[in-house]
């Protein structure tokens, strides 16, 4: 099951959730307020982002020249088969370097692939080591923090975009475990891989305005359950009074869009 909170942020801010350390002070605004939210000192913040910085430049200087980088892939033979030549060209290459020669532009577009391959094949140990780590509860606590402040998600969202989910309607797109309960009591409950929905008007406002004051991305995700309760069951406010329910178990995919120009209904029902 993926984070509510997160998909939450992806689709309501049209953008990819902050992940690294960097990210994560920028849309806290700032290493002190980071550092709140992580319950650390600004200077632990501090220590983190010098800690990523470098890991990207060890990543880079796996790549920096073609010694480095036949060292980072395992060898001469990795580095061929990686720059699609051969290991006589991968050691000519090398002694170029070492003599100062500067690389022709075919050449040095193989060059280009082998130097990629490099810093790809670095992270990627990179990531394997890290793996089999413990994770950091203080990092974790800072993402999670960031993701459900109400103003990191104001400051993560234009007003404009905001305004017009709230007001003027929106394109949902979604893949998601669902349970639908009519007002006859009938339960539905089934994998929805095409959830396709048109709404106009206020319809997100409730939603969209506890996203906006920082509530939790369960609590969220009940709310848009309640709109599509209230117009996808076509009942306005006495569906819910009625017992139907409209709710998402299990949220795999998400977006959020404008609404398809020209439409005429106050909501509209693509496919399920």
């Amino acid at each position: 099951m993926k984070n509510p909170t997160l998909l939450l942020w992806q689709a309501i801010t049209g953008k990819s959730a902050p992940r690294s350390v960097t990210e994560l002070v920028d849309a806290a605004g700032g290493t002190e307020k980071a550092a709140r939210l992580a319950g650390v000192s600004p200077g632990t913040v501090r220590g983190w982002r010098r800690q990523e910085v470098a890991a990207k430049e060890a990543a880079q200087a796996a790549g920096a020249d073609v010694r480095s980088a036949a060292a980072a892939l395992g060898g001469t033979a990795a580095a061929a088969a990686a720059a699609g030549v051969s290991e006589r060209t991968v050691r000519r290459w090398a002694q170029q370097e070492r003599d100062g020669r500067a690389p022709g532009r075919r050449q040095q577009a193989h060059i280009d692939r082998l130097r990629a391959a490099a810093v790809k094949a670095h992270e990627v140990q990179a990531k394997a080591q890290a793996a089999h780590k413990a994770p950091n509860p203080r990092k974790s606590k800072l993402l999670n923090g960031v993701l459900n402040s109400a103003e990191a998600r104001k400051r993560a969202v234009s007003p404009r975009r905001a305004q017009r989910i709230a007001t003027g309607g929106a394109r949902v797109q979604m893949k998601a475990y669902v349970t639908v309960i009519s007002t006859d009591q009938m339960e539905d409950n089934r994998y929805r891989d095409q959830i396709d929905v048109e709404f106009r008007g206020e319809v997100l406002r409730e939603p969209m305005q506890a996203w906006l004051n920082g509530e939790s991305g369960k609590d969220v995700m009940g709310k848009l359950g309640n709109s599509f309760t209230d117009h996808y069951l076509h009942a306005e406010a006495g569906a819910r009074a009625a017992g139907a329910a409209w709710r998402f178990d299990n949220v795999r995919q998400m977006t959020i869009s404008d609404p398809t120009p020209g439409a005429p209904m106050t909501f509209g029902y693509r496919s399920d």
